[in-house]
């Protein structure tokens, strides 16, 4: 594949070559895993700036057909080497990619259907472990969920609105930025099209209970809604508004988060007891926020902001150590 840089054809080959490969590891990874492993290796080892474009899709590719293989669900909730590839090195070349070649098209365009794949498998992981625990079934838990979630929509999909929506807020700022405004509407509409694929109502209602309603992880959801109207605030002025299109998948996106609380019912938002749960996260989320607000102001005055605070009513501190100084009573 390689060496035949100007023959689509050949390349063509080369790359059918390799998916029947996969397909082949794929059915019986454990016995393949040797292989599998050489291959993502070779591919983590490759990835960088300036890697070219060609070679990206090439390597995007093959994670596709890993990660959309019907086997793929099974072995990546498990455990071991196998499950690794799906929790482990396949998000990490993703993250890779995606911090080098966020502003490529035909990149972006191939590399956020595959980070939608890997966070409906958390998703879909969630829902089976949930369902695990109502019928008392307790055991070993898998490393797929919310830390690849994370890693993958905040670094991938939060990162790059921000850098595509920048050029198109001010067209003053526009020439100091790293995308042009017609390219930032490009990858914008690829990053909001990738979003609207992503945002089932499904993955809106795990992504709101897992973070937006856990104190101890980022609001995704409300990131995500705030990285797409903030197109609105500083907008151009109305000679140059905001493409007709654009504004059409916003309003899309937005449509999706919102209908998925709505197919849920009236019954959902009577149970006071969540409601209140759900208060007491984002109070405990603005009283952490506060402290790391004060803390970066004045950290001589930690302490004192720290007991102010109230964290200490629902983070367990540890205990001293053994030998340690105490503060005198």
């Amino acid at each position: 594949w390689g060496h035949y840089r100007h023959s689509p054809a050949l390349r063509a080959c080369a790359q059918a070559a390799v998916r029947r490969m996969l397909d082949f590891a794929c059915a019986d990874l454990p016995a393949q895993a040797e292989f599998v492993d050489g291959v993502l290796e070779r591919i983590s080892s490759e990835v960088g700036p300036s890697l070219p474009i060609e070679r990206v899709v090439f390597h995007l590719r093959c994670l596709q057909r890993l990660m959309t293989h019907p086997v793929a669900r099974q072995w990546a909730v498990g455990d071991g080497r196998v499950a690794s590839f799906f929790q482990d090195s396949v998000p990490l070349v993703l993250l890779a990619i995606g911090d080098h070649f966020s502003s490529s098209i035909s990149v972006l365009s191939l590399l956020l259907p595959i980070v939608n794949r890997t966070c409906w498998l958390c998703v879909d992981h969630w829902a089976s472990e949930s369902a695990s625990d109502e019928q008392g079934e307790t055991g070993r838990r898998s490393c797929l969920g919310a830390l690849q979630v994370e890693s993958l929509v905040g670094s991938i999909y939060l990162r790059t609105l921000k850098s595509a929506a920048a050029p198109l807020k001010s067209v003053e700022g526009a020439a100091n930025q790293a995308l042009t405004p017609k390219e930032g509407a490009e990858v914008l509409v690829v990053l909001l099209e990738g979003l609207c694929d992503l945002l089932r109502a499904d993955t809106v209602r795990t992504l709101w209970i897992s973070f937006d309603a856990d104190w101890r992880r980022p609001p995704l959801l409300e990131q995500v809604m705030e990285c797409i109207v903030v197109l609105f605030h500083d907008a151009p002025s109305t000679e140059r508004p905001l493409p007709a299109h654009i504004v059409h998948l916003i309003s899309t996106v937005l449509a999706r988060i919102v209908g998925a609380f709505a197919a849920v019912g009236a019954e959902a938002c009577q149970d006071e007891a969540e409601v209140a749960r759900v208060k007491e996260q984002w109070q405990r989320r603005e009283a952490v926020l506060q402290f790391i607000e004060k803390f970066e102001e004045s950290p001589k005055k930690a302490k004192q902001a720290l007991d102010k605070s109230g964290i200490l009513d629902f983070v367990p501190m540890p205990p001293p150590l053994a030998g340690s100084v105490q503060d005198p009573p």
